[in-house]
């Protein structure tokens, strides 16, 4: 088992990035952040009480001094997944570095109010990840 298979099953399993990837009635939506915000936006809404995820592995690193690192290397830059309802969609937008919430392009023209016109994913694609 490679390195990074360990951690992305670290981080389905909640040890690294606070959130266990299991069936819930909240679906996960994808938030749009700003470049290099991603785990201190993850960090913050598992702070505020919601399961949120940043796909990543970890890496050896080496600078120029000869010094040698693991770091967390984010694999979708500027995206945090998130669980939420309705009502929390507010409290998200709010949370600073966040800039917006995944539309579904296919729900364009429905004009809804509600949570069905941002995209969501379903668990069996979190999983994946």
């Amino acid at each position: 088992m490679t390195d990074s298979h360990q951690h992305i099953t670290e981080s389905a399993s909640g040890t690294s990035s606070g959130v266990n990837i299991s069936a819930s009635p909240k679906p996960w939506f994808v938030v749009w952040v700003k470049s290099r915000a991603e785990k201190s936006v993850r960090d913050s809404l598992i702070s505020k009480g919601f399961e949120a995820y940043v796909a990543s592995r970890h890496e050896m690193h080496t600078w120029r001094r000869g010094e040698r690192r693991k770091v967390e290397k984010v694999l979708i830059p500027s995206v945090v997944f998130v669980r939420m309802t309705k009502n929390d969609r507010l409290i998200i937008e709010d949370t600073p570095n966040v800039c917006a919430i995944m539309l579904d392009p296919a729900k364009r023209g429905l004009r809804s109010k509600g949570l069905d016109e941002y995209a969501n994913i379903s668990d069996y694609e979190m999983r994946l990840f």
